[in-house]
C-alpha cells in the first residue's frame, strides 16, 4: 500500500512473511520480534537478516504451548544457538516485529508458518522512528508490568526438552476457548521429577510435596532444605538458589503466582 506521507500507517495482510521478509533483508542493526507463539517461520524470517544484526525474542516458554504443537521448543533453542536472546512473558499476547528501532509492525500473526503464510491476519506498519522506539521499549518492559521479560539462557530452554516427554496436556472445557489454557499433568511423577536436575529438581520436588495446590516461598525453603544440603553441602545461600528456580518453573508454566498473596504459588501441573 503506497502512501503520500511516508510515516502514515500501512495496512499489512497475508501473508505477512512478504512484509517482514523485505525489511528483515534490509535491516542493519536489530531485529525484534514478540510473538507468543513460534515456530521454524521464526528461523527462516531471521535467517534473512544480514550478517551482524543482533536478534532479540519475546514469547511465551510454556510446556503447555510446546506440547500441544502450539509453538516449537526446538525453534526457539536452535534460534538461540545461532546468537540470538531469548526472553519469557508467559501471558504475553500480542505480536509486534521492530527493526532498528525505526520501523514495525502490529499485527494478529505469530511468528508461525501458519501466521506468517496463510491465517487471514491483519496489522498497521509505522516507520515512525519515534513509535518504532516505543513499541519496542514497551514490549521489552512487559508492557510497564512489574514481572517484565526474563532472559533465558539456552542451557535452560535446552533442559526443557526432557520433561516434555514425561508430561501429558488436555484442553480444559470452558465457554471462552481463546482464554483457555493447556493443562498439564504428570501421570508418572518419579519420571517427571527425574527428568529434572540439580536445583530444578529440588525445587519441583518440595513443590510437589504439598498437600494443597498452593504454597509459601518460606515452605519451599523448609521442604527443600534437606535435599539441597545432603546435594549441595557447601552452598552457603540455597534460597538464592531455589528463587532462581522458581522463575524457572514459572517460565515453563508449572507454577503461577497467587493473585492477591505476596509470595505465595500455585501448583499447575496435575
Amino acid at each position: 500500500m503506497n502512501n503520500a506521507n511516508i510515516n502514515s500507517p500501512e495496512i499489512v495482510t497475508t501473508p505477512t512473511f512478504e512484509w517482514l521478509a523485505a525489511k528483515t533483508i534490509h535491516c542493519r542493526n536489530e531485529l525484534l520480534i514478540g510473538s507468543p507463539y513460534v515456530t521454524d517461520a521464526l528461523l527462516e524470517l531471521s535467517r534473512l537478516a544480514p550478517k551482524g544484526v543482533s536478534k532479540r525474542l519475546v514469547t511465551r516458554t510454556k510446556m503447555g504451548d510446546f506440547k500441544m504443537g502450539m509453538s516449537s521448543l526446538d525453534a526457539i533453542c536452535a534460534f538461540a544457538e545461532e546468537g540470538a536472546r531469548v526472553y519469557s512473558l508467559n501471558n504475553l499476547h500480542a505480536k509486534i516485529y521492530v527493526f532498528d528501532e525505526s520501523t514495525a509492525l502490529v499485527t494478529s500473526a505469530n511468528a508461525t508458518q501458519a501466521g506468517l503464510r496463510s491465517n487471514l491476519e491483519c496489522g498497521l506498519a509505522t516507520s515512525d522512528a519515534y513509535i518504532a522506539r516505543q513499541l519496542s521499549l514497551e514490549l521489552m518492559s512487559g508492557f510497564n508490568n512489574a514481572d517484565p521479560p526474563r532472559r533465558m539462557k539456552l542451557n535452560e530452554l535446552q533442559d526443557m526438552r526432557n520433561p516434555l516427554g514425561a508430561v501429558s496436556v488436555e484442553m480444559p472445557e470452558t465457554e471462552d476457548e481463546s482464554e483457555a489454557e493447556p493443562v498439564i499433568s504428570a501421570p508418572d511423577s518419579e519420571a517427571f521429577l527425574n527428568s529434572f536436575t540439580g536445583w530444578n529438581q529440588i525445587a519441583l520436588r518440595g513443590a510437589l510435596s504439598f498437600s494443597g495446590r498452593e504454597f509459601e516461598t518460606s515452605e519451599l525453603y523448609q521442604a527443600c532444605r534437606a535435599d539441597a544440603k545432603r546435594k549441595y553441602p557447601t552452598n552457603k545461600n540455597p534460597n538464592a538458589k531455589l528463587r532462581q528456580q522458581l522463575q524457572f518453573l514459572r517460565d515453563m508454566g508449572l507454577i503461577e503466582f497467587v493473585e492477591g498473596k505476596k509470595g505465595w504459588y500455585r501448583l499447575l501441573v496435575k
